[in-house]
């Protein structure tokens, strides 16, 4: 009986070890459909840029593009997700001095954001050309607000806890 619990144990961890294995390879193959996606994407655009291609650059099979994507416009998705959490998180990054200062941090926020946008063709084209024009204005909206729309709320409460007059701000925003 110990013999054969001792020959359960190492298959079960040769078992545990087969399938991590095939995560990471699973992980490795999205990750690398995403960065061929975002360079294509960035570059050429969403309308010029083939299946064909992402796969090429990719080194995957047409198959790998599929399994981890339902088609383009999914794949489309993810780069615009990490595209937008990158961005969201430099602009935030860049403002960290002014923590405890909401409304300055707040205007300061925003034209990192502007400028980073601004300075980068590859974001203008996923953010603010191609992202529109793929999901639809109704979608674009929402992934927009997904990942504003928290910041924003709570930079607002913050301001109105402390008290904060919209109509009457000390750097001449009115």
């Amino acid at each position: 009986m110990p013999a054969a619990r001792g020959r359960i144990a190492k298959s079960s961890a040769a078992t545990r070890g087969k399938k991590r294995a095939e995560q990471v390879r699973s992980a490795t193959t999205r990750a690398s459909l995403v960065a061929a996606a975002r360079l294509l994407f960035g570059s050429k655009g969403f309308h010029d840029t083939g299946t064909n291609d992402l796969v090429a650059l990719a080194k995957v099979t047409r198959g790998a593009l599929y399994h981890h994507f339902r088609d383009k416009q999914d794949l489309f998705e993810a780069v615009y997700r990490q595209v937008s959490t990158e961005l969201s998180d430099a602009a935030r990054l860049a403002t960290l001095e002014l923590a405890g200062q909401t409304w300055a941090r707040m205007i300061a926020w925003v034209r990192v954001y502007l400028d980073l946008i601004a300075r980068d063709r590859e974001l203008q084209r996923i953010l603010m050309i191609d992202g529109a024009s793929v999901f639809g204005w109704r979608r674009w909206r929402e992934l927009q607000c997904e990942y504003r729309l928290p910041g924003w709320v709570e930079t607002f409460r913050l301001l109105i806890e402390k008290g904060c007059d919209f109509l009457i701000m000390d750097d001449g925003f009115q």
